[in-house]
């Protein structure tokens, strides 16, 4: 009997840390300076139906805040908090005169582990107006729609489908 139950803790265990192991498999953070990779990959590189690109943040643009706003923690939303060459956000503009729409496409970079997913979506068509904000590892994928209308339909639903494709394809370094 007692080698039955230590046969029987053996198995239990084995399957613990087969299940532990398993739960604990954690996503490596994307670097900055792969950030900036795939940054001007997506701006050479990625179409959503219907638009054309009309503007891609290649320059530096520092955003200084009250350090307030972010809970004490910076003054710029940069990757170290100070006034230096490394912003945490860059912007891609889309037009499409033809559905009188514009779509904003906002990489932040974070430092901290996410997961994959679509964390946010906000939709008012009647008044031209949508966001949805995708998590991809560490980044957030803020895409913003402004239309005079309705006549944009559901583009920037195919616009988050096609970002997904794409991260989902993208090959790091």
């Amino acid at each position: 009997m007692k080698k039955r139950i230590e046969i029987i803790v053996i198995i239990i265990s084995i399957f613990v840390s087969a299940f532990l192991s398993g739960c604990s498999k954690k996503t490596e953070l994307i670097s900055y300076d792969e950030y900036n990779k795939l940054f001007n990959d997506i701006s050479k590189n990625f179409t959503p139906p219907n638009l054309t690109k009309t503007f891609s943040q290649d320059q530096l643009m520092l955003v200084a805040i009250d350090k307030e706003n972010s809970f004490g923690k910076r003054q710029f939303l940069t990757l170290d908090g100070e006034q230096s060459h490394t912003p945490t956000q860059k912007k891609i503009i889309y037009e499409s005169k033809e559905l009188k729409c514009t779509i904003l496409i906002d990489i932040i970079y974070l430092n901290k582990e996410l997961d994959k997913d679509m964390v946010y979506w906000n939709s008012y068509p009647s008044q031209g107006y949508g966001d949805i904000v995708l998590s991809y590892r560490n980044l957030l994928i803020n895409m913003t729609k402004f239309s005079e209308g309705e006549e944009s339909g559901d583009i920037l639903r195919r616009t988050s489908l096609k970002m997904v494709e794409y991260l989902n394809n993208y090959e790091f370094d």
